[in-house]
């Protein structure tokens, strides 16, 4: 093999690598920051709330639910909500 066929090879092997790293990266929910959500599951399942934070790597979402006149932040899950 030639010095350029060499070349040619690793870069081959980098955009690969590159291309995997792709795939496997995580989704962002910072979509979801102001939104108007309802959680789904757990013991606050049907209640309504507006997100304030998202926590992308623990995919975690921070959930203002209204009790008793007041907006209590909820941490629960992301696969947990669906927006309204």
């Amino acid at each position: 093999m030639d010095i350029c066929n060499v070349i040619l090879n690793k870069c081959r092997t980098y955009n690969n690598i590159q291309l995997e790293i792709a795939i496997k990266a995580k989704p962002t929910y910072d979509h979801l920051v102001g939104e108007t959500v309802e959680i789904i599951v757990g013991p606050y399942a049907g209640q309504q709330g507006i997100v304030s934070m998202v926590d992308s790597d623990s995919e975690l979402a921070i959930v203002n639910i209204d009790f008793f006149g007041r907006a209590t932040p909820t941490e629960v899950s992301v696969e947990d909500v669906k927006i309204v």
